[in-house]
């Protein structure tokens, strides 16, 4: 749906599934930002709230989480005053929840749902920050301890394993980041573990058939796999892959080691340190059971980077480079032989593969060129065949799995960013569930390009339609099109370049009375 006419685009964001229904943040340009809901129709996305600027209301909303079909959020009306709300999907059903300072300086984050109890922390600023719990009430929404008496408390990895929470927390940087874990009540809010050295930073807290696991730095082993089965001796290293002080499990911004549970297996990447580099390993939770699955990238010492790691109809899917310069996409049921490249991307100028969804047992993702270029929208069933980019819309975010429908937010159709379906039974892809709202030239892809380029355009009806190429010199060099009738919908034509030279290019679409005209690169 075209929430927002013209170019600018409603910014649809926050998609999140509560129970076959997508919720989202949006503004149609004139209430300004307002919650909206989506069934995967025209007609069923909808607002549920809005601001009114008018008044001097803008709401900013963050943090979405499904707790049991009802959707718990942060709303607020200034970036530093987020309140705790709640919604059913109707516009009686959405509510403030709790607001925790009068003043307006109340700090609220990490919605987590355990046991049909949400989890998050919070400032009232009289006991700084720290943990709270909500039933959804205002009489229930209380703090569940004050565990730094006399200052503020560094939480975060809230993280639920069989109604359990875990959680990583700073108590006065006295000994670094220590693993905890509540249930709820003061009494059941204890510490598992602080890790000697005062630098333990765990991060990526999951769970895997009960049991949590997460990386952390001893100050002995550099950073490595830990578990804990939430009490203070099960709170173990699994295995030093790296020996010694050397971390076999990166933590830097260039790339930070995954961590995703597949049918009970954990795969992760990791650094042996001697014949290999980061490569692709597994865990069962046991010394033994934790293992090298392959090494993608078998020069010694180089690494392929798995990234994106992503569990799709029970195989684990991901993205490396298999060469220094080759990206491609993997797959792998957890054995040498079944760790299988699925397609070189190298070829398609593909620079990250970003997004992976699982949709009814097919993998979708957005793929990454390079500053010049839209990101497009992809698919795979896990053949070099059926690894194919799915076309316009550009651009895609928050790809959404509602009950096998892709929602996603997107540009295209000669408008900003919106809200795009697709169904996965067919290969089309639609604003809401129709036909483009609105002319549009899309950017062509590859751009830069040499020697060839893809150029798109929607049309909302049937039109006579000249697609012509110009140097800068205002000369026509190509005709791909000469006023001929093409139907309503989006449309894609490859423009082949090998005649001209290095320079920047114009394109220029007429359809009707709707004329465009972009600029694109061809370098030799």
């Amino acid at each position: 749906k075209d929430i927002n006419p013209g170019p600018n685009g409603s910014g649809p964001y926050e998609l999140t599934n509560v129970n076959g229904t997508l919720f989202f943040r949006a503004t149609d340009g004139i209430n300004g930002i307002g919650l909206w809901k989506s069934n995967g129709t025209s007609e069923g996305t909808v607002p549920i709230i809005v601001s009114d600027p008018a008044v001097g209301k803008a709401f900013f909303f963050s943090n979405f989480v499904n707790g049991d079909g009802v959707l718990f959020f942060l709303a607020a009306v200034s970036y530093n005053d987020f309140i705790l709300w709640k919604s059913d999907g109707t516009t009686d059903g959405t509510s403030l929840i709790k607001k925790f300072d009068p003043e307006g300086k109340s700090f609220t984050s990490f919605l987590t749902f355990v046991n049909r109890t949400l989890f998050f922390i919070a400032n009232d600023q009289e006991h700084g920050i720290e943990l709270w719990r909500s039933n959804g009430t205002a009489e229930g929404t209380l703090l569940v301890k004050d565990i730094n008496p006399v200052g503020d408390s560094q939480l975060y990895g809230l993280t639920n394993v069989n109604g359990t929470l875990f959680f990583f927390n700073n108590k006065g940087f006295v000994n670094g980041y220590e693993l905890w874990k509540s249930d709820g009540s003061a009494d059941g809010t204890v510490l598992l573990k602080t890790f000697p050295g005062g630098f333990s930073s765990p991060f990526i807290p999951t769970n895997a058939n009960g049991t949590l696991f997460f990386f952390a730095n001893d100050g002995v082993s550099g950073f490595e796999l830990w578990k804990s089965d939430g009490t203070a001796t099960g709170t173990v290293l699994v295995k030093d892959i790296n020996p010694g002080n050397g971390s076999s499990i990166s933590s830097n911004s260039f790339y930070q080691s995954e961590l995703i549970n597949v049918n009970g297996t954990l795969f992760f990447g990791a650094v042996e340190g001697t014949t290999t580099g980061l490569e692709l390993w597994k865990s069962d939770g046991s010394l033994e059971g934790t293992v090298l699955v392959k090494d993608i990238n078998q020069t010694v010492i180089v690494n392929s980077f798995p990234r994106s790691l992503t569990a799709v109809n029970g195989s684990l899917f991901f993205w490396a480079f298999h060469d220094i310069q080759r990206i491609s996409l993997w797959k792998s049921d957890g054995t040498p032989e079944g760790t299988l490249l699925v397609k070189d991307l190298t070829s398609e100028k593909i620079s990250q593969i970003l997004l992976l969804t699982d949709v009814n047992g097919t993998l979708f993702f957005a793929s990454h060129y390079d500053a010049f270029s839209n990101n497009k929208l992809w698919k795979s069933d896990g053949t070099a065949d059926g690894t194919v980019e799915v076309g316009p819309p550009f651009n895609p975010i928050y790809l959404t799995n509602v009950d096998g429908t892709l929602l996603f937010s997107a540009e295209g159709a000669g408008a900003g960013l919106e809200l795009w379906a697709l169904k996965t039974q067919t290969t089309s892809v639609n604003e809401g569930d129709g036909q483009p709202a609105l002319f549009g030239l899309f950017q062509n892809y590859p751009n830069p390009f040499n020697p060839s380029t893809k150029i798109s355009f929607a049309l909302p009806s049937a039109q006579e339609v000249t697609l012509k190429i110009f140097n800068l010199a205002g000369q026509e060099v190509a005709t791909l099109l000469d006023n001929e009738h093409r139907a309503a919908g989006v449309h894609a034509l490859t423009f082949e370049a090998q005649h001209l030279p290095s320079g920047i290019y114009l394109y220029r679409l007429q359809a009707g009375e709707f004329v465009e005209t972009k600029r694109m690169v061809l370098i030799r």
